[in-house]
C-alpha cells in the first residue's frame, strides 16, 4: 500500500498540472504557453530573467506575456520579486519544450542560463551564491548531466561530512527538482541514495535503510559519476545503534556500594587507567566522605594495556573485588573497550 500511494499522488498532481497549463493557453492562447515552456527551464525565476528569456526566444510574445506568466497560476511569489513553478508544471512544460523544438533548445537555455548567472548573480552574499549555483546545476542537469551528478554527489558527500542535517534538506530538496532529467541520463542511483538521505536526516533510519535497499546491485558504496559517495547504509545502521545507547543511557542505576571508578587514558605510558574511590563522586569528579562532604584523597589506581588486562586486574585479581553490581561490571567491561579504541586510535576518550 504504501508504494502504491506515491503514484496515486504523482497521478493527481500531473492531473492538476495539466488542467493548469490548459487554463493559462486558453486564456492567454499559444505564444504565451510557447513562453511559458521557456520560463520552466530556471529553477528560480525573476522579471528580469524572464524578460531577457523572452527577448531572446519567444519574441513574438507581446512584452506583457512576461507579467501575465510571473503572476498566473504556474508560478508562485517565494521571494522579492523570486517565483518558482511547481515541480509538476515545470516538467510537462519541459518536456512539451523538448518535443516542439529540440534538446537543441534545452543546450541553448542552459548557455543563456549559464551566462546570465555568470554576469547577474556576482554578490558575495550568501543567498545569491546559492541561487547561482541552483541555476547552475539546473543548466548542467538539462544539458550535461554527467557533470551534474558529478557535483551534486560532491554536494552531498559534503553535507553528510559534516552532518549538517538543516544543509542535507535543503541540498535533498534541490536534488529532487532535476529527477527527470537525471534519470534520463541514467542516474537513478543518485536519486535514491538521494531520497534516502533525505528521509535518514528526518531520522527515520527503517525507511532510510528500505529506501536505499532500492539501489541496482546495492554494496556498501554507491558510485556515481567517478565519485564514490558514503556508505550512507552503514552511517544509518551505526546511528540507529547509538540512538538506542542513547535511550538506554536515560534509565535509572543503582550506584555501586563497592566504589566508583574515574577512567582515563595515560597516553605516554599507553595506559588505560581507572582510578576507584571507595566514596560518593560529586559534580566535580572528586571522592567525598557521604556524611560530611569533604573531599576524600584516597583512592587506587589499576592500569592496563587493553580492556582485557584491565578487567582482570580489577575483577580476577583484586581481593575483596571492589566491583559488588553485574551492571556496574557490565559497565566497566563497555568503557575500557571504548577507551582501548580510543588510544589505540587516537581518538578523544570521555566517560559515559
Amino acid at each position: 500500500m504504501a508504494a502504491v500511494t506515491p503514484n496515486i499522488n504523482q497521478d493527481r498532481a500531473k492531473r492538476v498540472a495539466v488542467r493548469r497549463i490548459e487554463g493559462f493557453t486558453k486564456q492567454f492562447g499559444e505564444t504565451y504557453r510557447n513562453l511559458a515552456r521557456h520560463a520552466a527551464f530556471p529553477l528560480v525565476l525573476t522579471p528580469d530573467l524572464l524578460y531577457q528569456i523572452w527577448a531572446n526566444f519567444v519574441p513574438e510574445a507581446p512584452w506583457v506575456a512576461v507579467a501575465h506568466v510571473l503572476l498566473s497560476r504556474l508560478c508562485r511569489q517565494v521571494g522579492y520579486e523570486t517565483y518558482e513553478m511547481d515541480i509538476t508544471d515545470r516538467n510537462l512544460l519541459l518536456r512539451e519544450l523538448k518535443e516542439e523544438l529540440g534538446h537543441e533548445r534545452l543546450d541553448e537555455l542552459g548557455e543563456f542560463l549559464l551566462d546570465y548567472v555568470g554576469q547577474r548573480l556576482t554578490e558575495d552574499d550568501p543567498d545569491t551564491q546559492d541561487l547561482a549555483q541552483a541555476q547552475e546545476w539546473t543548466a548542467l542537469a538539462y544539458t550535461k548531466p554527467y557533470e551534474a551528478a558529478r557535483e551534486l554527489a560532491l554536494a552531498l558527500s559534503r553535507r553528510l561530512k559534516y552532518k549538517d542535517m538543516g544543509e542535507v534538506l535543503r541540498l535533498t530538496s534541490l536534488i529532487e527538482t532535476f529527477a527527470e532529467p537525471l534519470k534520463e541520463a541514467g542516474f537513478e542511483p543518485l536519486l535514491i541514495y538521494n531520497s534516502g538521505m533525505k528521509i535518514f536526516a528526518r531520522g527515520d533510519f527503517e525507511g532510510a535503510i528500505a529506501e536505499l535497499h532500492k539501489i541496482p546491485e546495492q554494496r556498501e558504496d554507491v558510485e556515481v559519476a567517478g565519485v564514490i559517495l558514503e556508505p550512507l547504509l552503514v552511517n544509518i545502521q551505526i546511528e540507529k545503534l547509538a540512538a538506542i545507547d542513547e535511550e538506554l543511557s536515560k534509565r535509572e542505576i543503582n550506584l555501586d556500594p563497592g566504589g566508583y571508578f574515574i577512567i582515563y587514558l595515560d597516553r605516554e605510558a599507553r595506559l588505560i587507567c581507572a582510578k576507584h574511590y571507595t566514596k560518593v563522586i560529586d559534580g566535580r569528579g572528586l571522592a567525598v566522605d557521604i556524611g560530611s562532604g569533604q573531599v576524600v584523597h584516597t583512592s587506587t589506581v589499576f592500569s592496563g594495556k587493553t580492556a582485557k588486562e584491565l578487567c582482570v586486574k580489577i575483577l580476577e585479581e583484586t581481593q575483596p573485588c571492589p566491583v559488588t553490581l553485574l551492571d556496574h561490571a557490565a559497565y566497566l567491561g563497555r568503557e575500557f573497550v571504548r577507551a582501548e579504541l580510543a588510544l589505540l586510535t587516537g581518538t578523544e576518550y570521555i566517560q559515559d
